[in-house]
């Protein structure tokens, strides 16, 4: 019993590290199985060499000991694994994230947004956004939306960032150009750490508006943790 238990908390200790990760609940039972499961699997088959030792005593009872043993291992690990992948794989139904370029799970935070900035007629509520504590190895998109307040159109440059602190933003995106009177668009970019950029990472995105020197200056910060 001690051992299944053991086995029980290290395939499910695996399972929810991956859905800490981003996977759905069909990915991370894969994953638990490849990786825990495998070493489970080998663990038993250890356990079961060892307790073949006995049946080579010549003893009726230390073998028969030996025997059951290794059939109560074998059942145990198959037993065990088929459980715990039927049980993680029947949470109930979710939809699936989107992969976001960097490799990791596109999932949900939650963004606190601060300060309403203007530049060339071009406002954005929200220019500081706040991304608080992310995981390593899943993908956040902090967005903005840039409204044209004028009466004319207005062209945007290409948006670039800028580290201020930490490292690695992810490729820009902005969904529109022009700007017609009244209208907006969307400017968002991808950030994903690994182990190893753990920590606190602040941005600064730099749009620049019209044909003179006005410059949109936003912000994202984070703090990437494992």
């Amino acid at each position: 019993m001690g051992v299944g238990i053991d086995y029980a908390l290290f395939m499910i200790t695996r399972f929810r590290s991956e859905r800490r990760a981003g996977r759905s609940v069909a990915d991370a039972a894969v994953e638990m199985v490849t990786h825990a499961g495998r070493a489970i699997a080998f663990s038993g088959l250890a356990v079961v060499i060892g307790l073949s030792a006995l049946l080579a005593t010549g003893e009726p009872t230390v073998i028969s000991m030996g025997i059951g043993g290794m059939v109560a291992v074998l059942l145990l690990v198959g037993g065990l694994i088929a459980f715990v992948v039927a049980d993680m794989s029947t949470e109930r139904p979710e939809t699936e994230r989107a992969i976001g370029p960097m490799g990791g799970a596109v999932v949900d935070v939650p963004m606190q947004r601060g300060g309403t900035i203007a530049a060339g007629g071009v406002e954005v509520e929200g220019a500081l956004v706040e991304l608080g504590i992310v995981p390593l190895d899943v993908t956040v998109v902090p967005a903005w939306t840039l409204v044209n307040t004028t009466q004319v159109a207005i062209e945007l440059g290409e948006p670039h960032a800028s580290v201020i602190e930490g490292c690695c933003p992810g490729p820009l995106e902005l969904a529109a150009s022009r700007l017609e009177p009244g209208s907006s668009t969307e400017l968002s970019f991808p950030l994903q750490m690994h182990v190893g950029m753990d920590g606190p990472h602040l941005f600064a995105v730099h749009v620049p508006v019209g044909e003179g020197d006005d410059v949109l200056e936003l912000f994202a910060r984070g703090d990437f943790r494992g």
